[in-house]
């Protein structure tokens, strides 16, 4: 279908790629056959602008950012490699475009939501809560940082950001404390 003296697939990463779509994906799990999904519309919004805001970027960087975006494992190595050259920025492996990239790229809203709020605004809108409607559960203020948090968190990293968030409040902010209760059944309130 593609092959052209050998260089079919180099061909078509080059034409996805010129059309800042996702690049094919090759399952070559059966010895027999080669199956070849080939995408015919963006997935990622920002990976599409950042092609076109850099036409420069060599194919393996290209094929890593690809992979990233598709949300596809990529090694250690390849993550810190995409550090360096200040395309990607997170913990592996969850990793997102830089702001500066995001900047350049014109995505600084989507860049700042999937960010979420910083630590000092979450506790301001804890203890505004706190203070204008009483003592709550630690369930209730996880609720009420649920869609500012970082979106690439997992609802277990979530709850534990929280935990944290309430701990640092209480014990070195000194600004929260909760009824003794220990865990999720604790009521938190504004000192």
């Amino acid at each position: 279908m593609i092959d052209t003296i050998a260089m079919g697939i180099p061909k078509v990463f080059q034409m996805q790629r010129g059309r800042c779509f996702p690049l094919p994906t090759y399952d070559l799990s059966d010895p027999n056959r080669v199956e070849v999904t080939i995408f015919g519309k963006s997935i990622n919004e920002s990976y599409s602008r950042l092609l076109y805001a850099r036409p420069d970027l060599p194919m393996d960087i290209v094929y890593l950012l690809d992979k990233v975006q598709k949300h596809e494992e990529v090694t250690r190595e390849q993550a810190a490699r995409l550090h360096e050259l200040k395309l990607v920025e997170g913990r592996y492996p969850q990793l997102s475009i830089t702001n500066s990239l995001a900047a350049e790229t014109g995505q600084e809203v989507t860049y700042t939501r999937s960010k979420g709020l910083n630590e000092e605004a979450c506790k301001s809108l804890i203890l505004q809560m706190l203070s204008e409607t009483g003592p709550a559960s630690r369930a209730k203020i996880a609720a009420l940082l649920d869609d500012l948090l970082p979106a690439g968190l997992c609802d277990r990293q979530k709850s534990k950001r929280v935990s944290n968030l309430l701990t640092k409040m209480k014990n070195v902010d000194r600004t929260v404390d909760n009824d003794g209760v220990v865990g999720k059944a604790a009521r938190w309130r504004a000192i």
